[in-house]
């Protein structure tokens, strides 16, 4: 049986499918998404109307926040562990898996945050943690069978105190859904002039660099409304108003959109792809002449569709480099950071990203024989990793062949007559090393073939 939590960003709601049929565990506006906190006792009080911490803007704000003797991690576990005493343990339900949302925006510390507290309260149970916007179409399409949604559309959903807007496409024939982006909104008590100049600043700015307006309007299919405070009257017909020609859809339910769609989701996984475009870049730090600074990882964010069931290689990096930060022989120690893609390269100091950044370490036998280490981002744990198995690099050691080919270097001449001066330098360092007196590795053959293919481009074009 599988377990759905939905923490919207005012309440949280708990349920389960049972022969089909969804069952309410928590509805709406019981268990508000927040705690308080007693000073004098050194204690968190979940379940009250009157809070004084919201989690998800804790998430989403300061990762890194901490209160009495609690971390973060801490107090999302005393909150589940609290969901668990009060509603689920009386009723004996057990489960061997829990689904959760969390929002396209949120960074592998928040996500990660989520993904350990529950962890540590159901430890034998398989944790999904499921894009907010992908569940909320997913519970649509399962409430409502007779009116299915295809092509692009906007998601909004609406909470008591913000609103999140999500660009989604998804295409059945494929079975693929893919979120584009996710946008969050301060909008509580809204009034018309400010979502009127939320749609003009940034809404409709976004779906531009989408593809998704131009100057003849939307090019969008539907827009979908969930959430617990669907909006109506002057904010609904200004609603309607700004997304004019568009069809809105509400469907029923509306509310339980989200967490029907987490409900169902093990039963999804083979037949549904969801994909997104992870809003952060990577950075890695380095320490180059006593001078700490940090280094952008070309793993391209910002157009790579990732699944979130998958795991990625980000990059390679090299044991002995200005990477590893150990000040230890036998040490990897990296440290990566993400940023948002948004944010203004030009900003980037080290001195502000203290605190944010992902330790990555491990160590390494005297015999390890391939001086590289993987990078890897695995969706389904939300956790950035070394790649490296101990095994399999003490039992064989690669053998590299070493080559005594005669090499005729005249095709350098045409290296001069390029403006790609990036490569220059690169070849020319690479000939520095190279002693071509004697025989070279066949490694370094490879890598001469391929400079001298790249100059050839280089020069044709």
């Amino acid at each position: 049986m599988n377990l759905a939590i939905n923490l919207s960003k005012s309440y949280t709601k708990i349920g389960y499918l049972l022969n089909g049929n969804y069952i309410d565990i928590v509805s709406a506006r019981e268990v508000p998404t927040a705690f308080t906190y007693s000073p004098t006792s050194d204690n968190l009080i979940f379940g009250n109307k009157n809070y004084d911490y919201n989690l998800i803007r804790l998430l989403y704000e300061n990762p890194s926040f901490k209160l009495g003797s609690f971390s973060l991690t801490e107090i999302f576990f005393q909150f589940f562990l609290f969901l668990d005493r009060k509603y689920l343990a009386p009723n004996g339900l057990d489960f061997t898996s829990v689904s959760l949302s969390v929002p396209s925006y949120f960074n592998l510390k928040a996500r990660q945050i989520i993904y350990s507290a529950i962890n540590k309260v159901y430890p034998s149970a398989k944790i999904y943690l499921i894009a907010e916007p992908a569940a909320a179409l997913i519970g649509y399409k399962l409430i409502n069978e007779n009116s299915p949604l295809k092509g692009d559309i906007l998601i909004i959903d609406v909470a008591e105190k913000s609103w999140d807007f999500s660009f989604a496409t998804f295409s059945p024939n494929i079975n693929t859904l893919v979120i584009e982006k996710q946008l969050s909104c301060e909008l509580n008590q809204a009034k018309v002039e400010k979502l009127t100049s939320y749609f003009n600043n940034q809404l409709i700015t976004s779906a531009k660099n989408l593809g998704l307006y131009d100057y003849t309007g939307w090019k969008l299919d539907y827009v979908l409304l969930a959430g617990e405070e669907l909006p109506d009257g002057e904010i609904y017909n200004s609603l309607t108003n700004l997304l004019a020609p568009l069809p809105i859809i509400k469907g029923a339910k509306a509310s339980l959109n989200t967490v029907q769609g987490l409900a169902v989701w093990p039963k999804m996984i083979d037949n549904l792809k969801v994909k997104i475009i992870y809003p952060f870049n990577f950075y890695i730090q380095t320490y180059v002449q006593e001078t700490n600074a940090i280094e952008y990882i070309p793993f391209d964010t910002n157009n790579l569709e990732l699944d979130i069931t998958k795991s990625y290689k980000i990059c390679t990096l090299p044991l002995y480099s200005p990477y590893n930060l150990a000040n230890k022989q036998a040490l990897a120690l990296f440290k990566i950071y993400e940023i948002a893609l948004d944010h203004n390269k030009n900003e980037l100091d080290i001195k502000n990203l203290k605190g944010q950044e992902i330790r990555l370490s491990t160590e390494i036998p005297p015999d390890y024989v391939e001086p590289t280490l993987d990078v890897i981002l695995d969706f389904a744990t939300n956790t950035l990793s070394l790649d490296y198995t101990a095994t399999i690099y003490e039992e064989k050691s690669p053998i590299i062949p070493e080559t005594n080919l005669e090499h005729n270097l005249d095709w350098l001449i045409l290296s001069k007559f390029t403006n790609n001066l990036a490569l220059q330098d690169d070849l020319a360092n690479f000939l520095e090393g190279i002693n071509f007196d004697s025989s070279i590795p066949l490694t370094d053959e490879l890598a001469l073939l391929k400079y001298k293919l790249l100059t050839l481009l280089n020069y044709i074009a």
